[in-house]
């Protein structure tokens, strides 16, 4: 005789959490914490002077600078770091997004 399956009327299934949710859920958390609580310094367009301000801001000054046309000076040759900004916001974003896929795998075991 073979074993058959329970038939139970109010069994349910354990929710499960789809593993790609997890990634995007860690990702989206340290990459928006990170734009909110990093602190980032860029020189003025003048030169005269060094300015503080959070990773957006950051963002949002340095991304259109890259696109515009600048004169020689104290202020100019920054490129690289923008670019190197991105790819360390985007690196430790993966790590979060890693941590969230291994909770949803832990979350899904059977």
């Amino acid at each position: 005789m073979a074993p058959t399956a329970p038939t139970a009327t109010g069994s349910k299934q354990p929710q499960r959490i789809p593993l790609w949710l997890g990634f995007a859920a860690g990702f989206a958390i340290v990459f928006l914490g990170a734009l909110l609580t990093i602190n980032m310094a860029y020189m003025a367009s003048s030169g005269d002077g060094v300015i503080g301000c959070k990773l957006w801001k950051y963002y949002a000054v340095e991304v259109p600078r890259l696109f515009s046309v600048r004169a020689l000076g104290p202020a100019s040759g920054g490129e690289t770091a923008v670019f190197v900004t991105i790819a360390e916001h985007i690196a430790i974003s993966l790590v979060g997004g890693v941590i969230g896929l291994a909770f949803a795998g832990w979350f899904n075991r059977d």
